[in-house]
């Protein structure tokens, strides 16, 4: 069989049972002669196993190689080297040189715009719709020669981009942890030929060549202890090749045996690829998912569902990545002054973010579970679910918020320490710890979502607080009545009614604010024109300033604006501490430095840096080290502020007794609280302490309830179900606040709460019942037969 028809014929198949039968009938499949180690690694399997655990992560290596393909080959088709010195020094200045993309971003070119160019890369799925789903991926970037195809497509962590500056790739495995998730015999074809327009300047004599190859992975066998990849090639090692000015093998949605030619490039099919939870047409749940990964996506990418199951729908569209998604879909979907953006700074890493805050049930097409996203050239390294937002008191916007952080400017050390080269796990470290501690402040102090957290608590209790009065009072009679239960759950604690003093969660809804600033002021009372400051030692100072610029200022795609900070004369960013920006205040924590002393005074000057605007805003603040003070950091809402002779916080705003808001939840309203016919109580932490959403449809006890003929036993029944549910919740999460094990410091309280609630559900009324008819003389009868 010709090399060219078995390249065509490889294309055709949409099994791993078919290819298998393909090379079987050319003589490959059995024979070993034709398989070479990937890599030229016998020992590969291990390496190419400990990369991505999920197979979407995986599939984002493949489709960066191909963005990076593209961008190489328009670097060399102008005539330049892509490791030399005239060419483009970043991806956002190749974006903007070989593209014309202002400032280098994709959200600049239009709809239309986008669509043209992702052409150049198409991701297309074929195959079953339920079953064996394969991806194709097919790109116009450089394309290789077939002499090169081993030490570049076919090579195992060679450094064949660490030296380009330009492309969003930098850790080089070839893509090869997608292999992992194709089928049974991990199979993937490739076909790849060298795009005519680079010159030849290595005077290769398979220049105007194709070359096909399949991987596979080999079991184990004798004379060998571990499974391996290997690729096709010929008895010589060198790689299967044939000429052709095009090759029909580009899948397209007009049917399964329509192709578009193919000139150059790389074509890559991946067999029965392992997407579980994105199975159907891949526009939607993949498309949704590979934006999130690739949020700040360099070339936008065309998506084809080419499987007959889905003939007669949607079956093209273009993924542009999450922050351009945003972008367009801002009026829509984002709450008014969103997104709010800053920027933190750890170990001198500064790291700007943005902070989204999606509209009610409109999060579902961007995010499930991602809360915080930490990005690195367009390319995200790393996810923090929604459950973090639980620590800052944020749990009734969770699903709606989204944060961006762009670690974009670690040295190599610091992304090292934060992130793995799988690009899906972040390292524990002193570092993450640290950026997590940062983030956590600018979320809890950032107004606008205080304001939200509010205004979606007081929608969720209307007209259900007045429900748990019952509850509520049945509860604080029987904590009053017993001194043990009022020790563990009352002492010291306050909270609020949720619609008590709204006045503390307003803020203004009116803001407009303009593209640049217009005025960057201290605000407070200055002294010839200086903002005098006094801070312990052992503390941070914190300085607010008033401005009309938009909330997004900071960290925006186009022409956004730094904050520089000085001290004593001398730039001091990594004094710099979280800068947050909501609604006309930004609000700057400035690192107390090391080495001063109590008595000091130092001189710190910020200025604005925005290539659009002349004025550079400089404001001074002069800062006195005093003693040490402490404080304590635990529980309640309101204004923080340092006793030098109790140590101890004063609050505002405190009132009421210490109990929950218990809000009765029925049957139509699972989805909406995450619940099912087994949970029983689900815990909302709020910043007054917390309300607990109570299922009075779960299944045990209806059947209890069910069984109760009399009207007033019915009703002891209800409440037993309620306060002792209550009170269950109470004591875990007073235990996990109290807990001094380190193991319990991560524990997700929320979760925990409705694990044992829901656990203890089946045996909680049979129990109470039982105990309540408990007699000493049956105690004793019992202890009796032991």
């Amino acid at each position: 069989m010709k090399n060219i028809d078995l390249a065509k014929k490889l294309v055709c198949t949409e099994t791993e049972k078919d290819l298998i039968s393909v090379l079987k009938e050319a003589g490959y499949w059995d024979n070993y002669a034709y398989w070479q180690p990937y890599g030229n690694n016998e020992n590969n399997y291990s390496i190419i196993g400990n990369q991505q655990s999920n197979a979407d992560a995986a599939l984002v290596e493949k489709l960066i190689n191909s963005v990076d393909a593209v961008l190489m080959k328009e670097c060399m088709i102008h005539g330049k080297s892509v490791s030399g010195p005239d060419a483009p020094q970043s991806m956002q200045a190749a974006l903007s040189e070989f593209f014309h993309m202002r400032n280098g971003q994709l959200m600049n070119l239009d709809t239309k715009s986008r669509n043209e160019l992702s052409k150049n890369i198409i991701l297309a799925a074929t195959g079953k719709a339920h079953g064996e789903e394969n991806l194709t991926i097919v790109d116009r970037g450089e394309g290789q020669t077939p002499k090169k195809m081993p030490q570049t497509i076919l090579s195992l962590s060679k450094s064949n981009k660490l030296k380009v500056p330009f492309v969003q790739g930098k850790f080089n495995m070839g893509g090869t942890g997608a292999f992992p998730f194709c089928g049974k015999h991990h199979l993937q074809l490739v076909i790849s030929r060298r795009c005519p327009d680079i010159p030849n300047t290595d005077n290769d004599p398979t220049f105007d060549e194709w070359s096909v190859t399949v991987v596979r992975k080999e079991e184990a066998r004798e004379g060998r202890k571990s499974s391996m990849y290997t690729y096709l090639a010929c008895s010589d090692g060198s790689l299967l090749t044939f000429k052709a000015e095009t090759m029909p093998i580009i899948p397209t949605v007009a049917g399964v045996d329509k192709y578009e030619e193919m000139v150059y490039g790389t074509f890559i099919k991946l067999y029965n690829y392992e997407l579980s939870g994105y199975k159907t047409n891949i526009l939607f749940g993949l498309n949704y998912r590979l934006s999130l990964l690739i949020p700040d996506l360099a070339h936008p990418i065309r998506l084809r569902e080419c499987r007959p199951t889905y003939s007669g729908h949607t079956l093209e569209a273009t993924l542009n990545g999450m922050v351009t998604r945003l972008y367009d879909d801002r009026e829509d979907n984002i709450e008014d002054n969103f997104p709010s953006s800053g920027s933190i700074n750890v170990d001198g890493q500064e790291m700007p973010f943005s902070i989204y805050l999606f509209k009610k049930n409109k999060q579902s097409n961007y995010r499930k579970k991602d809360g915080i996203v930490y990005i690195m050239n367009g390319q995200t390294q790393g996810i923090e679910n929604d459950n973090f937002f639980n620590r800052v008191n944020l749990s009734y916007i969770k699903s709606s918020l989204l944060v961006l952080v762009d670690c974009s400017k670690f040295d190599i050390n610091h992304q090292e320490a934060m992130f793995m080269t799988s690009r899906d796990r972040i390292r524990t470290s002193d570092f993450s710890k640290k950026i997590e501690t940062q983030l956590e402040k600018v979320l809890r102090d950032n107004q606008g979502l205080k304001k939200a957290e509010h205004d979606r608590r007081t929608a969720a209790l209307k007209d259900k607080v007045a429900d748990n009065k019952p509850l509520k009072n049945v509860l604080e009679n029987i904590l009053h009545k017993s001194p043990v239960l009022s020790k563990l759950f009352i002492a010291g604690t306050t909270i609020r009614s949720p619609f008590a003093n709204e006045q503390a969660a307003t803020v203004a809804d009116t803001f407009k604010g303009k593209n640049h600033p217009t005025f960057f002021r201290l605000k407070g009372k200055l002294k010839d024109g200086k903002l005098n400051k006094h801070a312990p030692i052992n503390h941070d100072c914190r300085v607010q300033f008033e401005t009309d610029v938009q909330n997004d200022y900071f960290n925006r795609p186009i022409d956004s604006g730094g904050l520089i900070l000085c001290m004593d004369g001398v730039e001091r960013q990594d004094l710099k501490g979280p800068l947050n920006l909501y609604n006309g205040i930004a609000t700057l924590t400035i690192r107390m430095p090391v080495g001063v002393s109590v008595g000091d005074t130092h001189t710190f000057m910020t200025k604005i840096k925005d290539d659009c605007v002349v004025n550079d805003f400089e404001n001074t603040i002069i800062l006195a080290v005093e003693e040490a003070q402490e404080y304590d950091s635990s529980g309640g809402q309101g204004a923080r502020t340092f006793s030098k002779n109790t140590g101890k916080k004063d609050t505002q705003n405190n009132g009421g007794i210490a109990l929950p808001e218990i809000i009765p939840i029925r049957k139509d309203e699972w989805d909406e609280y995450d619940m099912n016919q087994y949970s029983a109580l689900k815990y909302v932490p709020t910043d007054e302490g917390g309300d607990y959403y109570l299922n009075m449809d779960n299944t045990y006890f209806l059947t209890e309830l069910n069984s109760v003929r009399d009207s007033a036993k019915s009703e002891l029944t209800k409440a037993r179900y309620s306060t002792s549910m209550a009170l269950i919740g109470m004591s875990v999460i007073g235990y996990y606040k109290g807990s001094k094990k380190p193991e319990d410091k991560d524990v997700d309280v929320q979760n925990a709460v409705s694990t044992v609630s829901t656990m203890l559900s089946p045996v909680l009324i049979p129990m109470l019942e039982t105990m309540a008819d408990l007699t000493l003389n049956d105690t004793t009868q019992a202890l009796a037969a032991v």
